[in-house]
Formats: structure tokens, sequence, C-alpha cells
């Protein structure tokens, strides 16, 4: 089999290896799809592997090919995804089927190795079955879009006292998770004001399309401008940036009483001024962190959600930009982390591999 491993910071190689022999309690799943992920980015060439060698990957869809003696609910064939997060099952959010606030988790792809192979060895238990009216593309992007669906799960949209008509969300950054959260919010409420705030025009095209505003931030200035024209206006903010500037924004464009969302990936360190910590008590602002998804909990499973949202229609994969092979992971991270840095553009939105090249 092929593998593409993290040797150590910035040195991405491809190779054969030997298969290893399945264990009694995992599945053999040959890879179909595995989306990059932003936190791939910083993990390959910010210095943000925990260890080396290292096989990345945690967005992984595929079909079973191998079941180990102790597997009872896949067959030979089955299209599945794979919930990353390997719990403890000891810790006690764990015991509360909240496996997401695991104390003690491994991690497909950053913590152990991941999908950018042409085979993966995955526990039962991180198996979710895909129904065949949906695509094996689509079914990559679940766990992005299971994270999307538990952020407005997070800020209970229906729950407040406001009316809808009165609600203004606006989501900074229109990369791939930004735009996904426009997506569901539009198709769940056609008439929510929706606006979405980015420094790529493309992008910000890609959300005109849906009907929903948009607001471009070409320099420093224009980003100065911005806070001080919706100063106070939002009701719900949603942080999909992961730079400290947006956090600094987020607080400061929230209505008095209302929520900031902070679901960004962030890679700096962010220093809040006294004078900003003074508006956030007196606004009484709502601040709510996000991470992951609920994945088979007690009385929900936003993956389960995601299918449902899926099978109704909406397409994830038609928000991938580029489609590669394991050979160009490597060269593909590189353009994204120059990009990232300012260094030197790369325009992308969702890159996925095809370790074993197929496109049906």
């Amino acid at each position: 089999m092929k593998k593409t491993v993290l040797v150590r910071n910035g040195d991405i190689k491809t190779q054969n290896y030997l298969m290893p022999k399945l264990s009694d309690n995992r599945c053999r799943i040959k890879v179909h799809t595995a989306g990059i992920c932003s936190s791939d980015i910083e993990r390959s060439f910010g210095n943000g592997a925990y260890f080396y060698p290292l096989v990345m990957g945690h967005e992984i869809s595929g079909h079973v090919v191998e079941c180990g003696n102790n597997i009872t609910n896949y067959s030979i064939n089955d299209n599945v995804s794979i919930f990353p997060l390997i719990p403890c099952k000891k810790c006690f959010f764990c015991t509360k089927k909240e496996y997401m606030r695991c104390s003690d988790y491994s991690y497909y792809g950053s913590r152990c190795d991941g999908g950018f192979a042409q085979f993966i060895d995955v526990n039962e238990w991180n198996l979710f079955k895909i129904p065949q009216t949906v695509n094996l593309t689509d079914a990559a992007l679940l766990e992005p879009m299971a994270v999307c669906v538990h952020a407005i799960q997070r800020l209970k949209l229906i729950d407040k006292n406001l009316d809808l008509s009165e609600r203004k969300v606006v989501v900074l950054g229109a990369g791939f998770l930004g735009l996904i959260i426009c997506d569901i919010l539009k198709h769940k409420y056609p008439d929510l004001d929706i606006t979405v705030v980015d420094r790529n025009q493309s992008k910000l095209k890609i959300a005109q399309s849906n009907n929903i505003k948009t607001y471009f931030l070409n320099n420093e200035n224009n980003n100065e401008d911005f806070k001080i024209k919706f100063k106070d206006y939002f009701t719900e903010v949603i942080e999909a940036t992961g730079t400290s500037k947006g956090f600094i924004t987020s607080l400061e464009i929230t209505k008095p009483g209302c929520t900031t969302l902070w679901m960004g990936n962030i890679t700096t360190d962010l220093t809040i001024e006294k004078n900003l910590v003074s508006k956030i008590l007196r606004k009484e602002l709502n601040i709510i962190g996000t991470w992951n998804s609920i994945y088979q909990g007690e009385f929900e499973c936003d993956w389960n959600k995601s299918i449902e949202i899926i099978e109704s229609g909406y397409k994830p994969s038609k928000l991938i930009s580029h489609f590669i092979s394991l050979e160009e992971i490597g060269e593909t991270l590189q353009k994204m982390f120059l990009h990232k840095k300012r260094i030197k553009h790369f325009d992308n939105l969702k890159v996925v591999v095809k370790p074993n090249n197929e496109y049906n």
C-alpha cells in the first residue's frame, strides 16, 4: 500500500509500505476520499505535529474491504465515513456520551495515523455507515460538516426570545467551514439575515450565489471601517478565521446581550486589552466556544443530522476546488502554508485527496 508520511516538519514523502495484520476489533477501509483540513497546514509546516513520522488526514470516506474477527455491525463493501476522535470511554464526559469533551483521547490523522493512505484500519466504533444515496466524496466531508452543524446547534437560534426576523448573523471567514455554515443556515432559515466577511473576492462570490450578503476586507483600514460601521450590530457572530484579529473583531461587532461563537482554529496568541474586556462585561456578551461534533450522543448525533441535510439535496462537495493524488500532498500543503502566511498566493477553497484515484 502507498502512504503519504510527514517525516518531519516540512518533509512529506509518499512511499510503499507493507500492509499490517488486521486486528480483531477493526475494519480495513479502502480510502475513497480524504480531505485536507486547515489544521493539516500548521501540522505539516508549522511544527504542529505531536510526533513523527505521521500519516495525516482525518476527513475520510471509503468502503470496507476486510473485517476483524470481532466485527458484528459491518460487512465487506459497506460504505463508511470515519469519526476521527478515539475517546477513552472512561472519563467523566465519556460516561455521559459527550465524547468530543473526552479528557484523554486519540485522533486519526494527528495523534495516530490517518487517511492519507490507500488503506486505513479503523476501530468499529469509529465507523459511520453511509447510505447508498450519499456519494463517497460528500461522505468524506461529513466530519467538517458535522462540526458546522454542531456550531449552529450551539447558537440555539430557535430557542432565544428574539424573533428570527430581528436576527442579524455574520460569519467572519468565507473558508470551507464558513461557507458550509452559511449554506446550512440559508437552507434551514431562508429569510435569515446572513452576512459573510472575507478578504478573498472569489470566496465571497460563492456566498453571493446563495443570496448571502458579503463584505470584502481588502486591507487593515478597511477592517477598521468594518468594525466602526457594524459596532454592536450583529445578534450572532461566528468567528471562523482563526486569526487573533478575527476574535477581537467578533467582540466589537456583537450586539449587547447577544452571542459570539468562536470556532476558528487559532494559531497565534490572543491578547485582549482591558478596555475590550470592560465592553464584554458592559454588553453582557455570551461567548461560546465550539469544537468537534456530537457523535453517538445520549440524545442526538450531529453526523446523523449532517446526513439528513445531504439527503435533502445539499452537496458539500460543490465547494471542492482541487482533487489531488497522494504524491501531490506535500507540494499542495506547502502552497497552502505559504498562502496562509501571505508569502505566495494559492487560490483554493477545499482540497481533497484521492488515494486510489476513485472519482465516481
